[in-house]
Parts: C-alpha cells; structure tokens; sequence
C-alpha cells in the first residue's frame, strides 16, 4: 500500500463505536483500511465475474465459490482468484499460461501448471 492521507468520512455512530470498542485505541485507521481493502477486491472479483460471463461460458457456481474462497485467503490476490479458482476446478491436467506467474502459481498451487509467455 502507498502512504497514507488524512480523510474526514462519516459513519453511523453505533458501528464507529462498535469498531473502536472491537480494535482499541489507535486500530480504527487500520481497520477500516483493511475493510476498504477487501471491499475493493470483491469489487474487482465482480467485475471479473462479469466479463468472464459475458465473453465465455456462465461461471458455475464451485468456479465463483473457489474464487471466493481464495479472495478471503488473501484479497490481495483479487484479479488472478477467478482464474486460478477456474483452472483449479477444471478436469485434470490444466495449464495457464501468463506473463506475471507469481500470483497464479501461489493461488493455483501443485495441481495446475503456470508457464509465463
């Protein structure tokens, strides 16, 4: 993540509290950061599933349930987790090819073969 910068929002009072009570003094910051984090990716993770449905066969529902399930290991992974959970759940033996292997071959794992082009 870049540096951080001072924002004023406003929150409805019984969740703030309920925040701050949950993370003590000085987690707050963090907290809604890491909220906004994982907000952000399940975002990206929709807009993938749309285009996804759009320029190919409909996801099945274990296809977008493996993808979830990956973006709640690590949200950090959120534009290879469709993909990776796809080639997860397709028959034996699967290999992707792609330019930046690191993510898909983390996310993937032994089963599927990641060759960088």
């Amino acid at each position: 993540m870049s540096g951080s910068r001072k924002y004023s929002v406003s929150l409805p009072e019984d969740l703030a509290e309920a925040v701050r009570a949950h993370v003590g003094p000085g987690g707050f910051s963090a907290y809604v950061a890491e909220a906004l984090e994982q907000r952000v990716a399940v975002d990206k993770l929709r807009e993938i599933v749309a285009d996804l449905g759009t320029d190919n066969e409909a996801l099945t529902r274990e296809e977008v349930e493996a993808a979830r399930a990956l973006l709640r290991h690590d949200h950090r992974h959120a534009i290879d987790a469709a993909p990776a959970a796809i080639a997860r759940n397709a028959p034996q033996p699967v290999t992707v090819l792609t330019s930046d292997p690191e993510d898909l071959t983390l996310l993937c794992g032994l089963s599927v073969e990641v060759v960088k082009v």
